[in-house]
């Protein structure tokens, strides 16, 4: 073999082995893509039926979880949803970065702090007393405010009433005990969704006839929504919420909220 081509069967070489490298980083890198998302999302939430809750064999179920998993099935990452009081799941959301959290109220107070993904549900208000327990007929927010009031704990009800300035507030890790506190007379009023509340009363055995909704606050009612923490990742989340859009425009998320009954 000349010299000459020993240089160009050098030459050669030297090229294919630098395909072979290319490939060998890069390969790796679209194979684990999906991996290092797995790595850095974290999904929180909270029981809230018919939202949220544990069913058959343990396994949480709902609308909004069906609408969850079937996101992370299009963003084809394995991820468990982790449950919290809603608290602690907000604090996560609110405080640590690539924090998926649903289903929050958007509100006035929390737009600023959050990144919005998709719209779950619209949620309508109430004050609830029970028929037998102490008379409440009031027009008017301030009116209401020498009562006891049982309100979940860290969610946009507790801090709208907060900032209303209402000072006799028993806060709770969730509805289900609010309406508890109701039925024993613990607390004079719950604050909470109109559907919500219907449907954890029957849940709970319950008698809703002897329940009355007594004031409706239309200015906090609000979406349900998928949001995000306000420092994740921007990539991430453009492809969360590219994911969440094109299940709304493929009628996804409308069927799932048919098949819910939503």
């Amino acid at each position: 073999m000349s010299a000459l081509d020993k240089y160009w069967h050098f030459k050669t070489l030297i090229k294919y082995r630098a395909f072979i490298i290319l490939c060998v980083c890069f390969l790796p890198l679209s194979a684990n893509a999906n991996h290092a998302i797995d790595n850095r999302i974290k999904i929180v939430t909270e029981i809230l039926p018919p939202y949220q809750y544990v069913g058959k064999n343990e396994q949480l179920d709902g609308y909004a979880v069906d609408v969850v998993n079937t996101l992370i099935q299009r963003l084809n990452i394995k991820i468990k949803v982790e449950v919290y009081p809603w608290a602690r799941a907000y604090n996560y959301a609110l405080h640590k970065p690539n924090v998926l959290i649903f289903s929050m109220a958007r509100t006035p107070l929390r737009e600023d702090k959050f990144v919005w993904i998709g719209k779950l549900h619209h949620e309508n208000y109430s004050f609830y007393s029970l028929a037998s327990g102490r008379a409440v007929d009031k027009a008017n927010l301030n009116e209401i405010k020498p009562y006891t009031i049982a309100v979940t704990r860290g969610t946009a009800l507790e801090q709208f009433l907060s900032k209303k300035n209402f000072e006799y507030l028993e806060k709770t890790n969730n509805m289900k005990h609010a309406i508890k506190m109701l039925y024993k007379k613990r607390v004079d009023l719950i604050f909470g969704d109109d559907f919500i509340v219907k449907l954890l009363t029957k849940e709970m055995n319950y008698d809703f006839e002897q329940m009355k909704a007594v004031f409706k606050v239309p200015e906090i009612n609000a979406d349900l929504y998928i949001a995000m923490s306000k420092h994740s990742d921007t990539k991430l989340v453009e492809r969360v919420r590219k994911a969440f859009n094109r299940m709304k425009n493929e009628n996804i998320i409308a069927d799932i909220k048919a098949k819910w009954q939503m």
